[in-house]
């Protein structure tokens, strides 16, 4: 059975990435499991001081990741039907282990489609600096083997209602956009394509007729016709300003697994961990599906 994932530390983020999580399984009829990764040793607000790996260690825990979920999702939110039987398809499973690892584990399954985490813990709070995500956020992106749909701390239960798709050439893009289709098609939202153009005046000309012709008549049937083109620049601070500039309510980028980000404007996309404001979806592209 399909799954999505969706990682939890007990903050207002998670707690938001939570209840997007319970929607987007009642929109696409998929189960939903709810993990919190602890180390072992201790947790929040001083709930466990006791042995590494103990009994009680995962009881407690395991109560607490319940009480999260009861109070900021109810499992009567959404039902489904397994082998004719109607279920509520909330689970929860609390892990030891070290979060960035046992989130990618969990990305390795191929039932697991979809993994929603909020950007928590971001930044250096003595810096000046807006930070959208945080370190676990960070590391589960870079690594994960599905698609991850990251909410920047603070932003909320986002609403989604358009979608933007950024690529730099056309083949990345169709297993982007072949990834995350059911999560377009499952929310009903309106899609654009944006690329930013090349800072070489001449190639961008030379490849410019090809991309228009494949993303607006051959590659995305049934898609809008809409190519947005954005002037060269820090490609990080161009897309940011696009997303607020056009009301993107989602925007998706693709990870090159075999070299990282390197269909997409190269390594200067990593930056868009720290300034995208809006919500953030990052499909992994893999020799199988490029």
């Amino acid at each position: 059975m399909p799954k999505l994932i969706v990682p939890v530390d007990f903050s207002p983020t998670s707690a938001a990435a939570l209840q997007y999580g319970v929607f987007l399984a009642d929109v696409t009829g998929y189960d939903l499991k709810v993990i919190h990764v602890y180390d072992g040793f201790g947790q929040p607000d001083r709930l466990i001081e006791v042995w590494e790996g103990g009994v009680k260690v995962q009881e407690q825990v395991q109560l607490r990741l319940q009480q999260f979920v009861r109070e900021h999702a109810s499992p009567l939110a959404f039902t489904g039907s397994r082998d004719g039987e109607e279920l509520p398809l909330i689970q929860t499973h609390a892990i030891m282990g070290a979060p960035p690892a046992a989130i990618v584990k969990f990305s390795q399954d191929p039932e697991v489609k979809l993994i929603v985490m909020g950007g928590v813990g971001a930044g250096d709070p003595d810096s000046k600096e807006t930070f959208y995500y945080g370190s676990i956020a960070w590391a589960v992106a870079l690594r994960v083997a599905c698609p991850v749909l990251l909410i920047p701390k603070g932003y909320g239960v986002p609403r989604i209602e358009q979608i933007a798709f950024a690529f730099a050439e056309v083949d990345p893009l169709r297993a982007i956009v072949d990834e995350a289709e059911f999560l377009r098609h499952a929310l009903g939202a309106e899609a654009r394509m944006v690329h930013l153009m090349d800072t070489n005046p001449r190639r961008e000309e030379r490849k410019q007729y090809e991309l228009t012709l494949a993303v607006l008549e051959t590659a995305f049937p049934g898609y809008p016709t809409v190519l947005d083109l954005l002037p060269p620049g820090n490609v990080a601070d161009t897309l940011a300003e696009y997303t607020l500039e056009q009301d993107i309510d989602l925007l998706v980028v693709g990870r090159r697994t075999t070299g990282l980000w390197r269909h997409l404007f190269v390594s200067k996309a990593q930056p868009l961990l720290t300034r995208c404001p809006v919500p953030l979806l990052i499909v992994p592209i893999t020799p199988a599906n490029h």
